[in-house]
């Protein structure tokens, strides 16, 4: 006996997809979406992580503060990016306002997670990054900003040193 005696089998079949999807999409995002995790390391209080740029190994500081995400343009040779200006375009830090470029050709990747279609900004940023190098004797290559973390909903746990994503 059919549970449904004057609906076509069309119909059926279209009723019992609507419902497999209604149910779907009711399902919690967390059970759908595998979690990953990435470990980073700190340099005294500062949570840096290994990367690549273009291939190469690289590491970025994280820095949640930082609204946009910074490749040190001192290296952009070796990582084979370039930047280009743009005349309306600053950010401020502690120095005051400075001027920004912005890179192109350039694909960055943590761990797992490829930045695609993200936009970059570029500065030299040697004096900034020299304590790190000196001391740690690592080269540091960008900062990862919050515009990271929150286009790709990444989290940051500091007593287990890892990025959720």
């Amino acid at each position: 006996m059919s549970y449904f005696p004057r609906i076509s089998y069309a119909h059926r079949v279209m009723l019992g997809l609507a419902v497999l999807l209604t149910l779907g999409s009711c399902a919690s995002t967390a059970t759908l979406r595998e979690n990953k995790q990435l470990r980073f390391t700190t340099v005294g209080r500062i949570p840096v992580v290994e990367g690549k740029i273009n291939g190469k190994r690289a590491y970025f500081i994280i820095d949640t503060g930082a609204s946009c995400s910074i490749l040190n343009q001192s290296v952009s040779d070796r990582f084979g990016f370039k930047s280009f200006i743009k005349n309306d375009d600053h950010v401020m830090g502690l120095h005051g306002e400075a001027r920004i470029n912005q890179a192109f050709n350039c694909t960055v990747e943590m761990g797992p997670l490829k930045l695609k279609n993200v936009v970059f900004r570029t500065k030299h940023m040697d004096s900034f990054v020299s304590v790190i190098q000196t001391h740690e004797n690592i080269e540091i290559a960008g900062i990862i900003g919050s515009d990271i973390f929150n286009r790709y909903g990444i989290a940051i746990n500091f007593k287990s040193n890892t990025l959720s994503f």
